[in-house]
């Protein structure tokens, strides 16, 4: 195997050349260091140079050291100029499906490349949500204990004012060291609340202070989002009637704009005179919500075009199949194949900039000749597909109705495409395939529509 110089230029005072520094790094000296990322069994970390020849490679336990991978996506958008990025898409090594993260070092012509399957990022957060059960279960802990201080400083408060004073700041001080807010939640029988102890993390989550929400609860309920308002109602209710804990993840609005999603949990009690009090603990979690929305996006969309990808494609056309074979429904529906026509030569002259500049006004374009439940997917460079839904249930009909859109998404895409410093002129090829439910496969509707697209372009 061969071997990776580095070298560096000396010079004198005056900055006159002065000799050169050579060092020759052996390709194990990376591979070594990259076993100890634990990326999993189908995980990749590798060291490439620009043109995309592999210098090191560490895959589960298995070391490469030669080989060109320059026609995987990342390199495109690394030649394009892209200093690093992320993208989700399947090996044309090994067919594994990953989410990959790229980097080029600043000062040599190499880049770094880490790859985490896809499957085991899924797997990861199944274990982030079994971490979150286990996380309640010692939070439960806490609020018991905490429901018993309360309790015990009730008792107090009667009987030993100073002691109960002394007492209440130790809760205090323990409950506003504690990141979130810790909270004890009163619903009257006559349906009003307050919260009657409330932590300093009140001032930090919702912007109100302890005092404001003592008597009322109405303050803090109002900055409930309109859209997740009655789902926290309905959870706090059902709480109410069993008895049950209350665990609600819901976000919060404020008058500026800002949204923020908060996770709570509390224990009930029900009081003699009919009231339910809860023992309760609200963590932000909105950097938490905000990852697992980028985990998602990566693993179904077009990082480009912001399409759905061949993952989600493929799981809207199996329930969309099955949904109308097991309905019995006779309606139809259409998959069309859209290529775009002598993009390779845009990319060779104009550069892999303007050639992304025009992929995503295609996507643009083809959302506009659709109709909203129909779906626009881009499977990776030039190929997009439109899957049209509910067109009639007359298969000649149905087939009019398809070469409509065609020819509607064929003159979209004519139209003069304005890049950075100049006008393209293209075209596009559509292949057309309908649907037939109760008999078709997915994999069989898309190879058909592909065998359309190709006598399109013949």
């Amino acid at each position: 195997r061969r071997s990776s110089d580095l070298s560096r230029r000396i010079s004198g005072k005056n900055g006159e050349f002065d000799g050169v520094v050579v060092a020759s790094l052996d390709p194990t000296y990376f591979t070594c260091f990259y076993a100890e990322l634990k990326l999993g069994d189908q995980g990749v970390a590798a060291l490439y140079d620009l043109s995309g020849s592999l210098l090191a490679k560490k895959t589960g336990q298995k070391e490469s050291f030669a080989g060109n991978d320059s026609a995987e996506p990342i390199f495109a958008r690394a030649l394009h100029g892209e200093p690093f990025g992320a993208q989700t898409y399947r090996s044309a090594t090994d067919g594994i499906e990953r989410i990959y993260h790229f980097k080029k070092l600043p000062s040599y012509p190499l880049l770094v490349l880490i790859g985490e399957a896809t499957q085991d990022v899924f797997a990861e957060q199944e274990k982030t949500r079994v971490q979150r059960l286990l996380e309640a279960a010692v939070l439960s802990v806490l609020l018991l204990t905490l429901a018993l201080l309360l309790s015990w400083s009730g008792t107090v408060r009667r009987r030993h004012s100073a002691v109960q004073r002394k007492a209440l700041v130790q809760l205090q001080n323990l409950t506003n060291n504690v990141p979130g807010l810790v909270y004890q939640y009163l619903l009257r029988p006559d349906g009003s609340s307050c919260l009657p102890f409330a932590s300093e993390g009140l001032r930090e989550l919702f912007r109100l202070s302890p005092q404001q929400v003592a008597v009322d609860a109405s303050p803090i309920l109002a900055l409930t989002h309109p859209d997740d308002l009655a789902g926290v109602s309905a959870s706090i209710q059902a709480s109410a009637q069993t008895l049950e804990p209350w665990v609600h993840e819901y976000r919060v609005k404020f008058d500026d704009g800002t949204l923020r999603w908060l996770s709570g949990t509390a224990k009930p009690q029900r009081l003699p005179d009919g009231a339910v009090q809860w023992y309760g603990f609200i963590v932000d979690v909105t950097q938490r919500k905000a990852a697992e929305a980028e985990i998602e996006h990566l693993a179904y969309y077009d990082s480009l075009t912001s399409l759905p990808n061949r993952r989600l494609l493929v799981d809207r056309l199996t329930q969309s199949l099955t949904a109308r074979a097991r309905s019995h429904y006779k309606g139809n529906g259409a998959l069309l194949f859209v290529d775009i026509d002598n993009f390779k030569n845009l990319n060779d002259t104009q550069g892999h900039k303007q050639g992304d500049l025009l992929l995503q006004q295609v996507a643009s374009r083809l959302n506009y000749c659709v109709r909203e439940g129909d779906t626009v997917a881009c499977l990776g460079g030039d190929d997009f597909v439109v899957m049209l839904q509910d067109l009639s249930d007359n298969l000649t009909e149905a087939a009019s109705q398809a070469e409509t859109v065609g020819q509607k998404i064929l003159a979209t895409l004519r139209q003069p495409y304005p890049l950075d410093h100049f006008t393209h002129h293209g075209s596009a090829s559509v292949g057309v395939a309908l649907s037939n439910p109760g008999h078709d496969t997915v994999e069989e509707l898309l190879k058909r529509a592909d065998l359309a697209l190709y006598r399109a372009k013949d």
